[in-house]
């Protein structure tokens, strides 16, 4: 398009020096002016901006598009304050400038006009087809050059095959209509093969010879009762039966018989049906039954309400509890009670529901904040007990919005290195801290 400006990939490079706002030529970095297009042999506009402070153009407020309209080697002529821009400085000390071909609302402006011009230039009449009658230029054929629209439409669809068969068929004792166009077809002693013909609604009467292949919309009403035989339906592969995959009311599919489904249909008795489901001799009658003293390997569907205690022998295992008790003023012999163990290493800690009766370690050299969740955040039951050690040298110290915490002469932090104390939830968001603490 002549009018539009001149172009190149990557047009960008950086002053070699600053200007003042009324210089009309700058010089880029060495070598860098080949990037450029030549404005001998059509001019353009570039974007001059302070790429130090603004990686964007548009967030410089002393940004200024100048056009380019010579350029030797490295330096370029330019015409300033381009495109509603003022002219500028660009010479701070310690910045650097940015110059830039880029795309500007002139470029944009120039396409649309092209397009514009070009859009106008065309010509032709309505349904009428069009065709080139010069290089560059599009008008309309004249309507006796072709068929009409209404003479297209006869034939749509109609493929050469057809058009040979029909082509070669003398005008004789059949008539067959291809839109509104009566066509002969002389039929003779053989047989009629029509192929890729689509039938709406036809009546086809009761052919004795004629072979119809590939033919849509027969009426089922026209089938005559048990004329299709097993034969005459798709084949199918083994293991393969008719009836209904998908869900939902349909056309019948074909769905596939597993080896296992093929095993219980082969057997010719109940007692073998059950022998194969279930894996084992049947017993009894009625439903499914297995074999006295049945292998269960990991069952479903038992719920801890099914099974009584009455019907659980533990005396093989003596680890596995047999009943749950309340012990009351017992003597417990050789009672072991194992902690587990939270380490944390950070700076900060909120308590997570999980702690309640563990051990938290708090090693870190930096001072150490552990949060003390409200209710509301972590419902810890009342009367949970948390102990915590302060491993390493960074100060611990205990806190929490939203909840108060009692402890000696209100100190809420860890005495020092290897000290431990304990937290116990008293209230639903009262705490107690106890232990060796300090302010």
């Amino acid at each position: 398009m002549a009018n539009l400006d001149n172009k190149s990939n990557f047009g960008i490079s950086e002053l070699a020096a600053g200007i003042d706002n009324i210089v009309t030529e700058l010089s880029v970095q060495a070598g860098d002016g080949a990037r450029f297009p030549d404005p001998a042999t059509k001019q353009y506009n570039c974007v001059l901006w302070n790429i130090t402070d603004y990686g964007n153009p548009a967030k410089d407020p002393d940004k200024e598009i100048v056009r380019v309209t010579a350029k030797t080697t490295d330096t370029f002529t330019i015409t300033r304050a381009q495109e509603s821009t003022a002219a500028s400085n660009h010479n701070t000390g310690g910045k650097t400038y940015s110059f830039a071909l880029l795309l500007t609302a002139k470029m944009i402006s120039d396409i649309e006009t092209e397009l514009d011009t070009k859009a106008a230039a065309l010509s032709g009449t309505i349904n009428e087809i069009a065709y080139f009658n010069s290089a560059t230029t599009i008008a309309s054929l004249a309507v006796a050059t072709y068929p009409s629209l209404t003479e297209l439409s006869y034939v749509k669809g109609v493929t050469s095959a057809l058009q040979t068969q029909l082509g070669g068929k003398a005008a004789t004792d059949q008539t067959m209509y291809i839109g509104t166009t009566a066509v002969a077809i002389n039929r003779g002693s053989a047989a009629l093969t029509l192929a890729g013909i689509t039938l709406t609604t036809p009546d086809i009467g009761t052919p004795s010879a004629g072979v119809l292949t590939n033919a849509t919309g027969l009426p089922t009403a026209g089938l005559v009762d048990a004329a299709v035989t097993l034969a005459k339906m798709a084949n199918l592969a083994q293991d393969q039966f008719i009836g209904r995959v998908t869900a939902s009311t349909g056309v019948p599919e074909t769905a596939t018989i597993t080896a296992a489904a093929r095993t219980v249909l082969d057997d010719t008795t109940v007692a073998a049906m059950v022998n194969t489901l279930g894996g084992a001799s049947s017993t009894g009658t009625g439903g499914l039954v297995r074999a006295t003293s049945p292998a269960i390997t990991t069952p479903t569907g038992i719920v801890k309400g099914d099974v009584g205690l009455g019907n659980v022998d533990n005396t093989s295992n003596a680890t596995e509890r047999a009943a749950i008790a309340t012990l009351t003023n017992k003597t417990l012999t050789d009672a072991k009670v194992t902690t587990t163990i939270n380490a944390q290493t950070g700076t900060t800690y909120t308590l997570v529901l999980t702690d309640n009766s563990k051990l938290v370690t708090l090693g870190n050299a930096s001072a150490i904040t552990v949060t003390i969740p409200t209710n509301a955040s972590v419902a810890f039951p009342i009367g949970c007990q948390i102990d915590f050690i302060q491993i390493l040298a960074g100060k611990v110290t205990f806190g929490g919005a939203g909840v108060t915490i009692n402890s000696k002469g209100s100190n809420k932090s860890i005495a020092a290195q290897w000290v431990g104390v304990s937290l116990i939830k008293t209230a639903t968001d009262t705490w107690s801290l106890l232990g060796e603490l300090i302010a």
